[in-house]
């Protein structure tokens, strides 16, 4: 279902707590992105390598340092015609960038420190690190960002997924609806909105 969600274009976030195996995930769903599509590849250190892992597909990198900054890199991003953000970690106020990057059309992959599925838009809210935000930026979370995967590593470094939930605004309303929790399906459905997206990449199961 995840490498479905890829095929499907649906914008993703990878959490856990560190060494839990978040970078290692989106490494490897990334190799779901169409080849015919052009990656931005955002890091402070090197280690998605997204050319090594995806050869012959377009990509273009762009790296921190204390005179560029994330939101720097996501603003230029725009200009090359980006299809897919590839966030190495969100971590501070270019979530903020993000979000109004893939409000232009463009998806994204990024990974963040997370204990829950559900706790991804707070997260997300207090990263921002000022109290002028409105309620607009919560809403924008909840149309943007399709899936939430929370990864964990057990003290025998075995890693695994804990959470898997998809995150939709319909009628006003935001929701998370949480299809897969503590080693098994919860029952849920996976929310209308999303299941359309399957459809449209022609995915009519998206757990086949």
């Amino acid at each position: 279902m995840l490498e479905n969600s890829i095929t499907a274009h649906l914008s993703t976030v990878i959490g856990g707590q560190p060494h839990a195996g978040k970078t290692e995930l989106l490494k490897y769903l990334s190799t779901f992105i169409p080849a015919d599509e052009k990656v931005g590849v955002y890091e402070d250190n090197q280690e998605i390598h997204y050319r090594i892992i995806n050869p012959n597909k377009k990509c273009v990198e762009f790296f921190v340092d204390e005179k560029v900054l994330y939101q720097d890199i996501i603003k230029a991003g725009l200009r090359h015609n980006i299809d897919w953000i590839l966030l190495s970690e969100s971590r501070g106020p270019e979530v903020l960038d993000l979000l109004n990057s893939l409000s232009t059309g463009a998806y994204c992959m990024t990974t963040m420190h997370l204990d829950d599925v559900k706790d991804m838009p707070d997260r997300m809210y207090n990263m921002l690190g000022t109290s002028n935000v409105t309620e607009r930026f919560t809403n924008s979370i909840y149309k943007y960002i399709d899936l939430v995967v929370l990864v964990v590593c057990d003290k025998y470094e075995q890693r695994k997924i804990a959470q898997v939930g998809f995150l939709t605004r319909s009628n006003n309303c935001n929701e998370c609806t949480i299809v897969y929790e503590d080693g098994e399906m919860t029952g849920k459905p996976i929310p209308k909105e999303i299941s359309q997206r399957f459809r449209q990449y022609g995915i009519e199961n998206p757990y086949g």
